[in-house]
This record gives C-alpha cells, structure tokens and sequence, in this order.
C-alpha cells in the first residue's frame, strides 16, 4: 500500500488535504486495507489491497474533472473513462 501512496505521489503531483484509511488484520498481518484521499486540486483518489481471499485485489481509482481512471496494478490494465 505504501507504494501505491507513492504512486499517487508521482502521478498527481499534488498536496493532500484529507486522507482516510482502514484495514483489516488477521493474523497480526493486514489483509485489507483502503485508503480514500482528496487532493488540493480536488482530485479524489481510492487505493484498495486485499490478499484476504483467493482473488488478491490492489486497485488505485482516481476521480479527476476531465476523467474516471481505474488502475489494476496486478493484472497491469488501465481503464480511462473521459468525462464529457
């Protein structure tokens, strides 16, 4: 999670004005956790990780004025959604 941090560092170029972040331990390891933060420019980011069940998730969705980006950073895609 922390280098998905970083990665939204690196892409947004940005200070970040609210951040909020929960998890899930099992096991004294932490198997879920998201993370939702809003950005100066009003950019809002969501990063998820879970190896809590068989389908292991870590996403970054990122809400911009001009688009929807969602980032599958195990499957290595990128969806770009244009806003009108």
């Amino acid at each position: 999670m922390l280098i998905d941090i970083y990665i939204l560092y690196e892409l947004l170029n940005d200070q970040i004005e609210h951040f909020y972040a929960l998890g899930k331990i099992f096991e004294n390891t932490t198997k879920h956790a998201m993370v939702i933060s809003k950005y100066k420019s009003g950019v809002i980011a969501q990063l998820t990780s879970s190896f809590q069940t068989e389908e292991k998730i870590r996403t970054i969705r990122i809400n911009t004025k001009k688009a929807f980006i969602q980032a599958d950073l195990l499957d290595k895609k990128i969806l770009i959604t244009r806003v009108h």
